[in-house]
């Protein structure tokens, strides 16, 4: 009593097709609460959890929603140790929206409020970079000196504030300290 070959399942695949339908459920899962937006402010997503949803926003190349999730970290908890990362986060969305104005409060309000927080010397670097760019040399110079101080665990960035030094320091007449 051999059964016929088309009453036969597909050999082995049954473990694999287990798995399939469990990481499809899972993504159907985290798509579900993903699409049911941002949490309501006081159910329970801290400043963690909205800063891991706004990073991984950013990783699908979803900066709008990202920015929903900074601003609502930021609202709930403005001096939580994930603001640095909401403000610079959101200064950088800002240069690349052409708002300069508020990506340089942004950044400003980093070196306020947060003056020990890793962002500080990038936030220097970008305050530079603004300053550069509406032809401010001796504000971009200050700038570039303070990233430059502050970046020598990130030598490319230090080196790059460092060319803007000079370059800001050129524009400023300052050729000989350049």
């Amino acid at each position: 009593d051999s059964a016929r070959p088309e009453e036969l399942g597909p050999p082995a695949l049954s473990p694999l097709a287990d798995q399939v339908r469990r990481l499809t459920d899972r993504i159907r899962e985290m798509e579900r609460r993903e699409d049911d937006g941002l949490p309501e402010p006081g159910q329970g997503a801290g400043a963690d959890e909205l800063a891991d949803r706004a990073a991984l926003a950013l990783q699908d190349g979803r900066s709008e929603r990202a920015r929903l999730f900074l601003e609502r970290l930021l609202e709930q908890f403005p001096l939580h140790a994930e603001a640095p990362f909401a403000l610079y986060t959101l200064g950088d969305q800002e240069i690349v929206t052409g708002r300069a104005d508020a990506a340089r409060d942004r950044f400003a309000r980093i070196l306020r409020d947060f003056p020990a927080d890793e962002h500080v010397p990038y936030a220097h670097f970008q305050l530079g970079v603004l300053a550069l760019r509406k032809g401010d040399a001796a504000a971009a110079a200050q700038a570039f000196e303070s990233a430059a101080a502050g970046l020598a665990g990130d030598p490319a960035y230090k080196a790059s504030a460092l060319v803007n030094l000079a370059t800001a320091r050129q524009k400023c007449g300052e050729v000989s300290a350049a």
